[in-house]
């Protein structure tokens, strides 16, 4: 192994480095090139199902051998090791770091590495064969324990290699300018496409200035007239406090301001305009913008989980789909008592708000997907999306133009890492940047701090109502909180304590932090943080012949969706839990956790066809449990737990099954595979075939695959939507929530996020969750007339 000295880490002994280094070398170690030949990738890829034979395949052996350097890097010469323990120290909670440690320093034991792998020596004395073996061995194990290791490390191992860029300055202190993970130009992809002509006008600049002034704690506090007491917290004053900016607390936050209230937002995350997203690369976004970094997870591993982290919170870094609420869940969530949602009341006070922020975010279906003869457009939609739309008709199903919350859209396919030419509709931009930059110093309403907010250290400041009459047990009175004044480095920080006093408190920091929260408040509900819905998806994906390249990276982000009820119906007789198929961004970074890894040398074959490769996710309505919870640990911080019930599993095995049948139906398709850490891939063959011993052939494969069925920590689990963790509901005995977006506990607390949904949706949940916001705010901004009256 090339290794470089251990960087400074108080968490990790240098023994416990060296095995992480040597498990990050295990699943991508360098090769020398007189080892391979075109014998060799013709057995790799065949041992994994492909014929690299077969009529126009992209995996030509003597065209990968033209990829030597790719083929031949490993891990550790571009330095991931450094990349991977750098982000960990910086983004994972105390008790998950020890985790890994506890997992390294067992690895680093002889005998106890004799125990559970048969040799008495150290994993990273263990020549490569043998740790290859026993990655293999923790992936197919049938104790979960193993095979959680097995998914932890191979997530942040490909994910970093394809991510980080070679920046020596964050290791050496050099001024070197940071250069492009050289990964990229093999694999075809070009993170400045329809970036590179951003720039910011005087006028741009002028008002960034402003705005970052306003979201300064230092200034929040001056205007706010903030004093100090005796245990030396600063002390402000406001109509209503607000936890979190995205799809929730801006709409909230928007809607009080504009009936004359002062607002304060609370943000743990930066602001960034969009100079900032052109310059991002996808580790840059996931880093700035992302919970954890992108690493947030459930507690075993199974599932990756992406939340928003910044100002502006998902809508500034989902994929814009903006979708009504389906009909057939407003009937669910009516027939639980909520006659605010009655679908078939156009005046009911959701179906209000539903039409208010369709207007008020600009949803539309013209920014989407285009047939491929009409050139009216001044975007180009990908391939990606021209396979669902195309193949979906051929198999007789009606492919639909995903709304979007976007103006003119230029096509650059960066949606998910925040949009740098200012079309995307999202609350940063559209509600909380007006208004700021509107009160110019005077009679200044909405105050936000954006600056290194410390999540776990917020609490909801509450008295007691000694009141036995009513479920409300307390009332709040604002939030204690601790945060960082934006310096150049975290260790330049001044840290503040913040005690804010509030008529009304608003909590929306989403389903993981948002229960957190009010679990570190000491609220006592047990619906707090019970029935998280995740939206499993398991992604679907065909490498195409070599004549198609995809642009997984660029173009319309999700334009199609096919959500006919034949779907799931024909697979478990109900249709109310749906499962619409869409088509994904898909960056290297993440497309690179999805590839299956069978040894280094076959997942470089796979990722080499990055460009080639055509993506699906089916997301369904997962009915979830109570144990789908969210807990905090004795940090505070929020520790995930969620399995999937027979239910769900059956949703995604028919979303799985339907994706598979459009991508099979079109004749680019070389090989077809799920996200599953072993299960093997399906390959059109380079001998002539039948029609009839093809389809024989493919339904076989769909038996086998659903003989599998989704298991976990083997399918590749993630969720980009998390909902419904403290439940709107009639009564307190059927949740924490009131109609009205209040805690039955608690008085004047309000939340106002995916986490008040009363169900999952089974579709993409931002326009949901903003007219929940939207309807909630009327209530909030009744209960602070009153208080005025």
């Amino acid at each position: 192994m090339k290794l470089t000295k251990l960087p400074p880490c108080e968490w990790l002994p240098e023994n416990s480095y060296l095995q992480l280094a040597a498990i990050i070398d295990t699943f991508l170690p360098s090769f020398s090139t007189n080892d391979l030949t075109e014998e060799l990738l013709v057995k790799t890829l065949a041992d994994f199902g492909i014929d690299a034979n077969s009529p126009n395949s992209p995996f030509q052996p003597k065209e990968l051998l033209k990829l030597r350097r790719f083929l031949t890097a490993g891990a550790l010469d571009y330095g991931t090791h450094r990349h991977i323990l750098k982000s960990i120290t910086d983004n994972l909670t105390t008790a998950e770091k020890s985790k890994i440690s506890l997992i390294l320093m067992v690895l680093g034991n002889s005998f106890v590495t004799w125990l559970l792998t048969g040799y008495p020596v150290s994993f990273n004395d263990l020549p490569l064969h043998i740790r290859e073996q026993i990655l293999l061995g923790w992936r197919d194990s049938f104790l979960e324990p193993l095979r959680s290791i097995y998914q932890l490390f191979k997530r942040l191992v490909s994910g970093h290699f394809m991510a980080y860029l070679n920046d020596q300055r964050v290791f050496e202190g050099t001024d070197s300018t940071p250069l492009d993970n050289p990964s990229w130009k093999d694999i075809g992809y070009d993170p400045d496409s329809s970036r590179s002509d951003v720039a910011m006008s005087p006028e741009d600049l002028a008002e960034d200035k402003i705005l970052r002034e306003q979201m300064n704690i230092d200034y929040v506090l001056k205007h706010l007239n903030a004093t100090a007491n005796e245990a030396g917290e600063h002390c402000v004053t406001v109509d209503a406090v607000i936890v979190g900016s995205g799809c929730g607390g801006g709409v909230v936050a928007y809607n009080l301001v504009q009936q004359g209230y002062t607002v304060l937002v609370l943000e743990k995350a930066g602001y960034y305009n969009r100079a900032e997203f052109a310059k991002w690369r996808e580790i840059d976004a996931l880093g700035k913008s992302f919970d954890k970094a992108g690493m947030l997870s459930t507690e075993d591993a199974n599932f990756a989980i992406f939340a928003g982290s910044c100002v502006g919170g998902g809508s500034t870094i989902n994929w814009s789909a903006s979708f009504a609420t389906p009909s057939h869940v407003l009937e669910d969530w009516a027939a639980l008592g909520l006659p605010a949602f009655t679908p078939t009341d156009t005046q009911a006070p959701y179906a209000v708000a539903m039409r208010q922020v369709q207007s008020m975010f600009h949803i539309n279906s013209d920014n989407s997907y285009r047939p491929r003869d009409d050139d009216s457009s001044s975007f180009v939609v990908n391939e990606n999306n021209r396979i669902l739309w195309e193949n979906a008709e051929k198999l007789g199903f009606q492919a639909e133009r995903i709304p979007r919350n976007v103006k003119d859209c230029v096509d650059c396919g960066h949606c998910c890492y925040g949009c740098a030419h200012k079309r995307k509709q999202s609350t940063v931009h559209t509600l909380l940047e007006p208004l700021l930059l509107a009160q110019g110093g005077q009679d200044e309403r909405l105050h936000e701090i954006a600056h290194r907010m410390t999540g776990s250290t917020t609490e909801i400041l509450r008295s007691s109502t000694g009141s036995a009459a009513t479920t409300k047990t307390s009332k709040a009175e604002g939030v204690l909180a601790v945060a960082r004044s934006a310096g150049p480095d975290v260790a330049d920080a001044k840290q503040y304590t913040l005690r804010i006093t509030s008529k009304v408190t608003c909590v929306s920091a989403g389903s993981i932090q948002t229960p957190a929260l009010l679990l570190r408040s000491q609220l006592q509900h047990p619906g707090i943080g019970r029935g998280l819905c995740l939206h499993p998806v398991v992604p679907i994906a065909a490498f195409m012949n070599q004549t198609v390249e995809t642009r997984l990276s660029n173009g319309v982000s999700m334009g199609v969706v096919v959500r006919e009820p034949k779907i799931y119906h024909q697979q478990t007789g109900n249709d109310r839990h749906p499962v619409a198929l869409e088509t994904p961004p898909g960056h290297p970074a993440i497309m690179s956790t999805v590839i299956p890894w069978q040894g280094g040398l076959l997942y470089k074959l796979l990722m080499a066809q990055y460009r080639h490769i055509a993506a699906l996710v089916g997301i369904p309505r997962d009915q979830s449990q109570p144990s789908n919870r969210v807990v905090i640990d004795k940090e505070g911080e929020p520790v995930v737990y969620y399995r999937m019930t027979p239910h769900d599993q059956d949703m995604v095995l028919a979303g799985i099954e339907q994706g598979l049948r459009f991508l099979v139906t079109d004749p680019r398709a070389v090989a077809l595979f799920v996200g599953h850490s072993s299960f093997p891939c399906f390959s059109r063959k380079a001998e002539e075939e039948t029609a009839e011993a093809f389809t024989n052939r493919f339904e076989a494969y769909l038996v086998a695959l659903r003989k599998e069925g989704v298991q976990a920590l083997r399918t590749q689990m993630y969720s980009a939507h998390q909902i419904s963790s403290v439940r709107m509901a009639a009564t307190v005995e059927e949740g924490p929530v009131s109609p009205e977006g209040e805690l039955f506990e608690c008085e004047n607390l309000y939340v106002a996020d995916g986490s008040v949904l009363p169900t999952s949706l089974g579709i993409n949940p931002m326009l949901t969750i903003e007219a929940m916001a939207q309807m909630i705010a009327q209530h909030v901004a009744s209960r602070l007339a009153a208080m005025r009256a």
